[in-house]
């Protein structure tokens, strides 16, 4: 976080479902204090298809599944901890919905505090 701008951080993991391509397909980032990241990781089915819409959702969470346009499965942690001028990591929950996975603009849907 730097002032109020919510910044991603080295390791954040994201999940994508996009057709039969991406079930909860996990990415992460290497880039640290980003405004933007580069997020890498593979397909779940190599084979599969893309939908017309890729759907995102951070923080990651394995057990995470899509049905219509809602992504369930995804918990906020009842024990937090308080950093000085940001929040813990994975306790700003986000969603995006692109027209393919390659390009997404995440907002925040909800906030702890």
């Amino acid at each position: 976080m730097e002032g109020a701008d919510v910044r991603w951080s080295a390791n954040d993991a994201l999940g994508i479902f996009s057709g039969t391509k991406f079930v909860n397909a996990k990415f992460t980032t290497k880039d640290d204090n980003a405004a933007s990241a580069t997020f890498t990781g593979d397909a779940t089915d190599a084979e599969g298809t893309e939908a017309a819409k890729a759907f995102a959702y951070y923080p990651y969470a394995a057990g995470a599944t899509l049905e219509g346009t809602t992504v369930s499965g995804l918990e906020i942690p009842a024990v937090q901890t308080f950093a000085e001028g940001t929040f813990a990591t994975t306790l700003n929950p986000m969603a995006a919905v692109g027209e393919d996975h390659t390009s997404l603009a995440f907002r925040s849907v909800g906030a702890v505090l």
